[in-house]
């Protein structure tokens, strides 16, 4: 189990002047040095999201592991083709039963890497996000895109599974480096994306003047 000077490691490494802080592109900040940790194995992940009335986000990511790695890389992306401003306020980090308070805000570029214990087999991560939301212009009033996924777990192994429930949703696309191409499938009101590997992106086009029918 973790206890609290890892969560305080964590507020340390996304103050100014961390050495741990790196931009979108992964050039260290000025005096930075680059971290690397230990590679883990994951076993199953899932993130949950839902969106209030101005499509801020709450969100939750369970990941389990067959091994942990030393430090879950967590990164905000410097998301600037569709004009996100992404900031995200990370306000309960969970790991081996302990749920612990991290209240860590990263913005656009930043990165923060969260130490883990050995023989950790279950982490969360609960935040809130904000600047997820651009308008559609020209469009009908309400028309946008959201996105979904402002924090990105960056390592390798872990494959999430993403699920968010919401009317005003209209369709979703996945995007890499490469490409944007429509992805996930839709119950009801729950849109799925099965598998979303680290670095991939996922964009919401909603209408949030649309009433529940």
């Amino acid at each position: 189990m973790r206890g609290l000077p890892a969560v305080i490691a964590l507020a340390v490494v996304v103050a100014a002047g961390s050495r741990l802080l790196t931009d979108g592109g992964g050039a260290n900040q000025p005096g930075g040095t680059t971290a690397t940790t230990a590679a883990g194995s994951a076993t199953g992940g899932r993130a949950k999201v839902s969106l209030d009335a101005s499509a801020n986000l709450t969100e939750t990511i369970d990941i389990s592991w067959s091994s942990p790695p030393d430090a879950l890389t967590l990164t905000v992306p410097a998301q600037t083709a569709y004009g996100f401003h992404p900031r995200v306020a990370i306000s309960l980090l969970e790991s081996g039963g302990a749920d612990e308070p991290a209240e860590v805000t990263l913005g656009p570029g930043q990165r923060a890497d969260v130490p883990l214990a050995a023989g950790v087999t279950q982490t969360r991560l609960a935040f809130t996000s904000t600047g997820t939301h651009v308008a559609s212009t020209p469009s009908a009033p309400g028309r946008g895109l959201v996105l979904l996924t402002p924090l990105q777990v960056m390592d390798g192994d872990v494959r999430l599974r993403l699920e968010v429930t919401d009317h005003r949703i209209l369709n979703l696309a996945c995007r890499t480096a490469e490409q944007t191409e429509a992805c996930g499938t839709r119950d009801g009101d729950t849109w799925t994306v099965e598998v979303l590997a680290a670095g991939e992106y996922v964009i919401a086009q909603v209408d949030l003047a649309s009433a529940a029918g």
